[in-house]
């Protein structure tokens, strides 16, 4: 049986989609995802750079952080990734396949996901909560004991170059068009991830 780590963030959830609603409303711009350059919240957007500037890199980081944080506020105005929710549905009716959601995370938002989950009837074998912000315990998931991730980080991408034996089915965004090692596929959507899995044996 393949273990499969699924991602939340730009994976399942919208959480662009939310994020950047939020700033062009507070901040009266009309930033689209192509406008997110990088994967560093202070160099996010030009509003964060901006922010970044002025009042430093820990100042510019916060307000991104507290926007993603926003997005995740009101469970029931986050939408799916398109696809995700009858992708997953799919994908936990295989018999070879186990599908848990990995994500790293603020552990305050962790309510709000459950709720989210709940609210989109998202199937899954297991959730596994890895703490951003723990000093003792890193939140590193290319440790954990994973054959395949569903995932948007180019840093996961780049951790998995020294685990050659797992793949990463990194989903496309501008902030992570990074040349990867062969072990990373890009993936633009859900679609791709059901024909990757359809080439593999469904036991």
């Amino acid at each position: 049986m393949l273990k499969v780590a699924v991602d939340i963030d730009g994976v399942l959830a919208d959480l662009y989609g939310r994020f950047l609603y939020l700033i062009n409303k507070d901040f009266g711009t009309s930033y689209v995802v192509k406008d997110i350059s990088s994967w560093d919240l202070f160099n996010m957007l030009p509003v964060t750079k901006e922010l970044k500037e002025r009042y430093g890199p820990k100042t510019a980081e916060s307000v991104a952080w507290r926007y993603f944080d926003l997005a995740w506020l009101s469970p029931h105005k986050l939408k799916p990734v398109a696809g995700a929710v009858e992708a997953m549905k799919k994908l936990v009716e295989r018999k070879d396949l186990q599908l848990d959601i990995v994500t790293a995370r603020r552990v305050h938002s962790v309510p709000d996901i459950i709720k989210w989950i709940d609210l989109n009837g998202l199937p899954y074998h297991a959730i596994v909560i890895l703490d951003t912000f723990n000093p003792n315990y890193p939140a590193d998931k290319a440790r954990l004991d994973y054959d395949i991730y569903l995932d948007d980080s180019p840093g996961l991408a780049r951790k998995l170059a020294g685990h050659p034996d797992k793949k990463q089915l990194i989903f496309d965004y501008p902030n992570n068009r990074f040349e990867f090692t062969e072990n990373v596929i890009r993936v633009q959507g859900w679609d791709d991830v059901l024909a990757y899995f359809d080439k593999l044996p469904n036991n």
